[in-house]
């Protein structure tokens, strides 16, 4: 089910003092993410569409400034007007409702027109993307991604980018989040409602190093060039009879956009540069899905890809938004449309995708490295900086020592010849098997010991630098 989206005209009326204030009521008292974590405490993986009630019936059993924020803005439920006013404070309530952020809801209650998101400490207005058509999409769980594959030196804060530009931007929370360490901050996106939203959210959480322009993926970049390019294309299979959504549906087969942004990303990188590109890559019965000639010259590219998720699976996933909309004929409908869709394309699944584009000096190079999980919550910071330097290690044949993430696992059984290792955060594998001469030679690759991927190796060594490569235990 979709609906007419509210109108943003009174949130143009209102100037950037007024939001900062509104960011800082929710600073101080707004759900922090260990609150948010404690609405749902079930450790077991379940879509965040289904967690809705559950999330709504705990938030109703509090009543601290938290639960109401969550329960207006996050969950769209409305609270009485006089809590409302008790933790936002009664001018900012009458200004909200002035502009039509708030709207007065049943026996003198408001709520919010719009969602709230929250990203890495960043609040992030957005709308209800269950209306469908031009909605403009928050944040998600792909955005999880991009703290693995930025390079760790600007995530932990040791440099400083001087220009940084996401290309299909939505509501601004990557763009947001990179004007931490960017000096200047493009946001693009073809929905000038999008544009709107990265103003009032900038304003919100009081930065002001974020510009906007609208355009269509990399057209208004022109001839420039940025340190990092990120993107999150609509990469959604669509269905020929699917009701549109600028935001989610790429094309037939979802990589249509992606694709596009992949192979020409390069060109709009400085020397230096890196681009990131989130997207699912779909998983077909007969022929592969071809990947772009993403190298060209003196550019390495590698595509990593998580575990698959069937299409049975993955429909129910792309109806959830009717459900949000308690709209059960909806939900039915959109998963069928989805699957019979899925059928007939030969797509038995898609996988979690992350395409890093960068510019190097050395040998330009394309490679695919599948890795455990879901992916995009797996790669901690770093991660993208190691698999790029041990698959440019394969291409070159120098050499690196190996590592281990801190508080990994090593288990020995007397009885079989393997060591196993279970990964800590840091690395996007979570278990490799090893035989125990392997474990040696990694041992002494840790202390210091090289490998070189030379014809004279011992093809044992080659063999495990190669699988220490592909895991990210090799220091870049």
């Amino acid at each position: 089910m979709t609906g007419p989206l509210p109108s943003t005209a009174g949130l143009e009326r209102v100037d950037a003092r007024w939001w900062r204030a509104l960011g800082d009521r929710l600073r101080l008292n707004g759900p922090t993410p260990r609150w948010l974590a404690s609405m749902w405490q079930d450790r077991t993986v379940t879509y965040e569409g289904l967690q809705w009630p559950v999330r709504l019936w705990r938030a109703r059993t509090v009543d601290d400034p938290a639960a109401r924020i969550y329960r207006m803005f996050c969950l769209r439920d409305p609270v009485r007007l006089d809590q409302a006013a008790d933790t936002l404070g009664a001018a900012m309530v009458a200004g909200a409702l002035d502009c039509g952020l708030l709207c007065r809801a049943r026996d003198d209650h408001v709520v919010s027109r719009f969602d709230l998101r929250f990203f890495h400490g960043l609040w992030v207005l957005c709308d209800d993307l269950g209306l469908g058509g031009d909605a403009v999409f928050g944040t998600g769980a792909g955005d999880d991604a991009f703290p693995g594959v930025v390079p760790a030196r600007l995530v932990t804060g040791g440099s400083t980018a001087d220009s940084a530009v996401d290309v299909g931007c939505g509501a601004g929370a990557i763009a947001l989040w990179m004007s931490r360490f960017a000096r200047r901050v493009l946001a693009t996106d073809i929905n000038p409602r999008a544009l709107g939203f990265v103003r009032w959210n900038a304003a919100l959480n009081g930065i002001g190093n974020v510009e906007v322009v609208a355009g269509d993926l990399l057209a208004p970049l022109g001839a420039e060039r940025f340190d990092l390019l990120v993107a999150q294309p609509p990469f959604v299979p669509r269905p020929p009879d699917a009701t549109p959504a600028t935001y989610r549906l790429g094309g037939p087969l979802g990589t249509e956009l992606p694709h596009r942004v992949l192979a020409a990303a390069g060109r709009h990188l400085t020397p230096h540069g890196r681009a990131a590109v989130v997207f699912e890559h779909p998983v077909r019965q007969s022929a592969p899905v071809a990947l772009p000639d993403l190298a060209g010259a003196g550019r390495r590219a590698l595509v990593l890809l998580g575990d698959e998720v069937d299409a049975d699976a993955y429909s129910v996933r792309y109806a959830l938004p009717a459900l949000r909309q308690r709209d059960p004929a909806g939900f039915e409908h959109d998963v069928g449309e989805m699957r019979q869709h899925l059928h007939s394309a030969g797509i038995r699944g898609v996988r979690p995708a992350v395409g890093v584009v960068e510019s190097a000096d050395g040998r330009a190079w394309t490679d695919v490295a599948q890795l455990d999980g879901p992916l995009w919550n797996r790669l901690a910071p770093g991660a993208a900086d190691r698999l790029l330097a041990g698959h440019d290690l394969l291409h070159s044949g120098s050499a690196r020592r190996a590592w281990l993430p801190a508080g990994s696992t090593v288990l020995r059984s007397p009885a079989e010849d393997h060591v196993t290792l279970l990964l800590a955060a840091g690395v996007p594998s979570r278990v490799l098997r090893l035989t125990r001469a392997e474990w040696a030679v990694l041992e002494r690759m840790r202390e210091g010991e090289t490998v070189r991927l030379t014809s004279g190796a011992p093809p044992e060594e080659l063999a495990l630098l190669a699988r220490l490569l592909r895991a990210g235990l090799v220091e870049p």
